[in-house]
Formats: structure tokens, C-alpha cells, sequence
């Protein structure tokens, strides 16, 4: 529905009569509008799919079994791909969190943002690796592969982030690879080490 449509259900009061309370009740078109506005244009306007293996609703619809928005995962997708999933996984955990009023969180971040807050100077607008990573948040979603330089020490300091992640914060990241540009030697964020820490804290997960 455009804005300048007005809901035929609620007339553009934004609230409809309940037929078993008898009070007013958010209309569907708020309740669409605010999911919207969670998700961000990119992830909202992507094709709509009806299943994902990064979660999924239990036969009552109160659950998510299973909810890889809680797990550590290495993705390998297209991103262009990849946004319907994202659209259905993130749309579940945000109305599973609007039943039991615990807010649902994410961040999506590149390994470039990484080594740009690694390496910039303090009050210049640019969020550090700390923030980028901010353990309040739900889940952190590291897209690789947008490096256009490299830099011998950039693994190191990825790896350092992810861990600090992983390990200190103990809070879930994905990791989103493109098949075009594997996240394995010759990638300008790979070495040795940060392969065989994600090989061990990660899942792997190949979406068509």
C-alpha cells in the first residue's frame, strides 16, 4: 500500500475493533509499517519466500525451531540472493520478539568497516570495532569480500574481531561470503589462523 492509500480496514486511524475484546487493536497496515521500518528497504522490497534453513516456526507458530539467527554461521550466497532469506528469518525473530516484548537486533557491517575502525582516528564519525560489533546487539551480520586493497595485518585483525565476538561478548555473528569470492586463500581478509578459528566456531551453510 502506498502512503497516500488509505487502509480500508482502518480508514488511516491506524486501529481496528476486535471481534472478541471489543477494543481497538493495531491495524495490520501499522503492523506492516513498523516491520518495514525493522527490516530497512533492501531486505523488505526482497522476493518474499516461504521457508529458509536459517529458521523456522515450530506446528503452534510461538517458536523458532531451529533459529540460526542464534548461531555463529558462514553463509555462502549472493547477497541479491540471500535477501529473501534474511527478509523471512529476521521477519520471524522480529515478530517472535514483538509476542514477548524482547526486541529483536541487528546490524549488518564489512570487513571494510572493520578495518576502517581499526585504523581511524578517534572523533571522526567513523564507529570502531568495538561499536560495529556492539555485544548488545542480536545478531552481527559480517559481509566479506569488500576490501579493495590489501593489507598484510587485515586478517589478524579480523580474526581478533570475530572472536572478540564469538568469545567475549559470546554473542552470534554470520559471516557472508560470496561464491564468486570464497572466503579461503588469496581472499584479502583470509590467512591460515582466521580460517581454522571460523572452521571450528562456525557453521557452514550453502543457500542455493
Amino acid at each position: 500500500m502506498s502512503e497516500h492509500q488509505v487502509c480500508p480496514m482502518c480508514l488511516g486511524n491506524g486501529g481496528t475493533l476486535s471481534d472478541d475484546t471489543f477494543t481497538t487493536v493495531e491495524c495490520m497496515c501499522v503492523y506492516t509499517r513498523r516491520k518495514a521500518g525493522f527490516l530497512g528497504r533492501a531486505i523488505y522490497e526482497a522476493d518474499k519466500i516461504r521457508e529458509t534453513p536459517l529458521a523456522r516456526l515450530t506446528q503452534d507458530s510461538r517458536w523458532l525451531s531451529p533459529d540460526g539467527t542464534a548461531k555463529n554461521l558462514l553463509i555462502t550466497a549472493p547477497w541479491k540472493s540471500l535477501l529473501p532469506h534474511l527478509r523471512l528469518a529476521f521477519g520471524m525473530r522480529w515478530h517472535q520478539g514483538e509476542l514477548r516484548s524482547t526486541p529483536f537486533t541487528f546490524k549488518i557491517i564489512t570487513d571494510e568497516q572493520i578495518r576502517v575502525g581499526t585504523f581511524a582516528d578517534k572523533g571522526d564519525g567513523v564507529e570502531s570495532v568495538a561499536q560495529l560489533l556492539n555485544a548488545d546487539v542480536d545478531l552481527v551480520v559480517l559481509r566479506l569480500g569488500f576490501l579493495a586493497l590489501g593489507n598484510k595485518a587485515m586478517p589478524e585483525i579480523l580474526r581478533s574481531a570475530i572472536m572478540h565476538r564469538v568469545e567475549m561478548s559470546q554473542r552470534p555473528l554470520w559471516l557472508i561470503e560470496d561464491p564468486k569470492e570464497p572466503f579461503t586463500r588469496g581472499h584479502l581478509s583470509w590467512s591460515d589462523k582466521v580460517g581454522e578459528y571460523v572452521a571450528t566456531a562456525f557453521q557452514r551453510m550453502v543457500l542455493p
